[in-house]
């Protein structure tokens, strides 16, 4: 094995390292989207039936 073998090996391995780094931010960003727009989801619905509940009480 030559200096270049090892020197490419180590690039790949840096280079597998920063893209799984990049893809698991990514996961996590669209995640945490993800679940801001459940609970938007979810606080609309309570609000709906606060307002019914409101309603009903009239």
């Amino acid at each position: 094995m030559c200096l270049m073998d090892i020197l490419a090996m180590v690039v790949n391995l840096h280079v597998k390292q920063r893209l799984q780094d990049g893809w698991r931010m990514l996961e996590r960003h669209w995640h945490a989207r993800r679940t801001e727009g459940r609970l938007q989801r979810l606080q609309r619905q309570v609000r709906r039936l606060e307002q019914r509940c409101l309603s009903l009480q009239k």
